[in-house]
């Protein structure tokens, strides 16, 4: 029975991996929120169960070895499967009273199990991405959920009950019984947790479900159904999420700006001023500012051949005032 237990959960965990294979970026309408399928974690962890049922109330605790994995179909939902090995264990005395005679019965039972849940958890936190700045935000650490699925379990109790008699300060231990059954039966666990998040691959899930089984034979005793509380402590390990990577340490700080600030807009540029006109000078106003000593004896030499000019014009020939004479 072990390893047909085994086997079923080998192939329902390869399914899932198969089947919901991570695609591309896609959108969800109800949640309002861009998502990724994924991702795929493995679960292993350790708790406690308590049985309820005709022998009693949570009063004999006992140990629970779970190992599972889930995958995160859409925004808030993951859908997963686990195998449980676990043992309960309850016990009850009743008395009966006569004028001399009190006679009780004590019963009591264990019985070791193995489980095989489906079950879909509804994260009440997750992480939200609208915009494109979500994508840059850090995961939620803390993220409280509640948990709801089917499962079917192999029980063996065995069941003992021992009676005593007692009369004053005479006391008789009458014969004990043993009583054995076995059977497979379903179950619905529900109930919450919380996942803390300690890396991007490795979080912690504390829950604490309780099944409601269908098998009034839990017990070994066929009165009422049964059912018991499961409370463990998980590690859930994501091997496919990328590492975060660390940030390389920058070495001097950069020198301080002091030019000037913000951006260059129409409303704060400076308007630059139109070009000034040139005016229009004659030859000789056009001055040299390369070379003003050029510009006075360019002037000097003018000056001289104007007044050379004149003197040629006021000398006359013997011939022209001889003519001017007559």
């Amino acid at each position: 029975m072990i390893r047909v237990f085994c086997s079923a959960f080998i192939v329902l965990i390869l399914t899932s991996v198969n089947g919901f294979a991570q695609t591309g970026r896609q959108y969800s309408g109800l949640f309002d929120t861009y998502y990724y399928r994924g991702p795929f974690s493995i679960t292993g962890g350790v708790g406690a169960t308590a049985y309820n049922g005709d022998l009693g109330l949570f009063n004999k605790p006992s140990y629970a070895i779970a190992v599972g994995a889930n995958y995160k179909l859409w925004p808030r939902i993951a859908l997963g499967a686990e195998f449980l090995y676990y043992q309960l264990q309850g016990s009850k005395t009743t008395s009966v009273s006569d004028t001399n005679l009190t006679t009780s019965s004590t019963s009591s039972f264990t019985s070791t199990n193995i489980e095989l849940d489906l079950y879909g958890r509804f994260y009440l936190i997750d992480d939200i991405v609208r915009v494109a700045v979500d994508r840059n935000k850090k995961p939620k650490p803390v993220k409280p959920y509640f948990t709801l699925g089917v499962g079917f379990f192999n029980y063996h109790p065995t069941l003992t009950t021992t009676t005593t008699s007692s009369s004053g300060s005479l006391k008789l231990n009458g014969p004990t019984e043993s009583t054995v059954a076995s059977g497979i039966s379903l179950c619905v666990p529900a109930g919450l947790g919380i996942l803390f998040g300690i890396t991007p691959r490795v979080s912690v899930a504390v829950d604490a479900t309780y099944r409601y089984t269908l098998s009034n034979n839990l017990d070994a005793v066929a009165t009422k159904k049964d059912g018991y509380l499961l409370a463990a402590v998980k590690l859930q390990y994501s091997p496919f999420v990328p590492k975060q990577k660390k940030k390389k340490k920058s070495g001097a700080p950069p020198a301080q700006y002091d030019g000037p600030k913000g951006t260059e807009t129409w409303k704060n540029r400076k308007k630059e001023e139109p070009p000034q006109e040139e005016q229009y000078q004659l030859p000789d106003q056009q001055q040299n500012p390369e070379n003003p000593e050029n510009q006075d004896q360019n002037q000097d030499e003018n000056q001289n051949k104007g007044g050379e000019n004149q003197d040629q014009n006021n000398e006359q020939t013997p011939q022209e005032e001889q003519k001017s004479s007559e």
